[in-house]
């Protein structure tokens, strides 16, 4: 896999993997600056899966890496959001009601 380095951000104390859900294998550079040599442990990142982004669903990743791993950041598949952040859950197949003879 590649990493895509940000055009204004080339500290690798903020490379990140992700795992699982949509965008399972991404490994990214691109998180703001200010998080420059902080620990990201509990972080959560949300990428938006369409555009335009106000009205897309979202992937929701937080970091569970204490360190980095290998020289990134481990972020792990937590579900999916709307656009307004409302928690999608997946439906239960509706249930045919049973024919009395």
């Amino acid at each position: 896999m590649t990493t895509h380095e940000s055009a204004k951000n080339q500290d690798p104390s903020l490379y990140c993997a992700y795992f699982g859900g949509p965008r399972d294998g991404l490994k990214t550079g691109d998180l703001p600056a200010v998080m420059s040599g902080k620990e990201l442990t509990g972080a959560v990142s949300k990428m938006p899966l369409s555009e335009p982004h106000q009205f897309s669903l979202f992937a929701v990743y937080e970091c569970t890496s204490e360190t980095q791993v290998d020289g990134f950041w481990i972020f792990t598949y937590r579900g999916m959001e709307g656009p307004n952040g409302e928690k999608l859950v997946a439906a239960e197949p509706s249930r045919k009601p049973k024919r009395v003879p």
